[in-house]
């Protein structure tokens, strides 16, 4: 019964439908059967969002959707370029939809915290500081880092983004980069 609930709930989330076929006494067959996919969510970036469509949903942020919408379809876009920075021109794509999404985030925090009642986890900020590192660019990793520690914002790892600052810092003194002790305290004044 718990194998088939799991079926269940994992076919659900793969935009499934369950159909009951027939009952025996206590159990049940089903069937899975191919749901068409929801193509109107209510504004424009929801529905680009769920287009999976990169070059609609990069047009939709432009569009007079709402801030909340946006900030998710800003979210998905640096998820999948991220996925495939290795391509330049998806790396591109994610470092400029990524600040462009953290330069807004002041005006996103306030309405998803009032719609949610709360703002933990935004991968855009961790994604970012990743490439940035990547990059060799250090400092603007860290002053990533520190914005979203202002912003209340985690990583998902343990040590959160103040662990985060401090594997840059080592990342960068074996490149052979010294970083200025200002941006050395996660906690440090807006940089």
């Amino acid at each position: 019964m718990i194998r088939l609930i799991f079926k269940a709930i994992q076919r659900l989330a793969e935009n499934q439908q369950i159909k009951p076929v027939r009952h025996h006494g206590n159990t049940s067959t089903v069937q899975f059967v191919k749901m068409p996919p929801v193509t109107d969510w209510g504004s424009e970036a929801a529905n680009a969002q769920n287009s999976g469509d990169l070059a609609w949903m990069i047009n939709a942020l432009d569009s007079d959707s709402p801030l909340n919408d946006k900030h998710f379809l800003f979210m998905t876009i640096v998820n999948q370029t991220y996925k495939k920075r290795q391509e330049p021109e998806m790396r591109k794509i994610c470092r400029e939809i990524g600040f462009r999404h953290v330069n807004l985030f002041s005006k996103i925090k306030p309405i998803i915290s009032r719609d949610i009642g709360f703002v933990s986890s935004v991968s855009t900020f961790k994604q970012l500081a990743i490439l940035l590192t990547e990059d060799g660019e250090f400092e603007e990793a860290i002053k990533l880092s520190r914005r979203a520690i202002r912003f209340g914002v985690h990583d998902g790892t343990d040590s959160g983004f103040e662990g985060r600052i401090q594997r840059i810092i080592k990342k960068a003194e074996k490149a052979g980069v010294q970083i200025p002790a200002k941006y050395k305290n996660p906690t440090e004044p807006k940089t």
